[in-house]
């Protein structure tokens, strides 16, 4: 398995729009580099057919390349940069050349 996700915002009640949803994701590795572009193609046909949402989608490049890369799972400021969005489409988790304790717990 690999470690893939996505985040997404959309403009919130208080903010008296709720049009709009950002979406943070990065495809990862193995697997998530189809699960993650395929629930953004559905949330894309979702929000076509609806009047009133939309997405605003955010590559990141975190996963197993990224470790092997870097030496850490993502970057210092990574949850940071999650930070405010509305949420997260996370594909999968895990790596067979990375041990678990690594995916699984690095990453906050």
């Amino acid at each position: 398995m690999t470690h893939s996700s996505s985040s997404a915002r959309r403009s919130s009640p208080r903010e008296k729009d709720n049009d709009g949803l950002s979406d943070r994701h990065h495809p990862g590795d193995g697997i998530g580099k189809e699960v993650v572009p395929a629930g953004q193609r559905v949330l894309e046909a979702l929000a076509a057919s609806s009047s009133g949402l939309r997405f605003e989608f955010e590559d990141f490049g975190w996963g197993g390349d990224w470790y092997r890369r870097h030496g850490v799972m993502m970057p210092e400021n990574g949850l940071d940069a999650l930070r405010g969005k509305d949420a997260i489409l996370f594909g999968s988790a895990g790596d067979p050349q990375i041990p678990d304790h690594i995916t699984l717990w690095a990453c906050g």
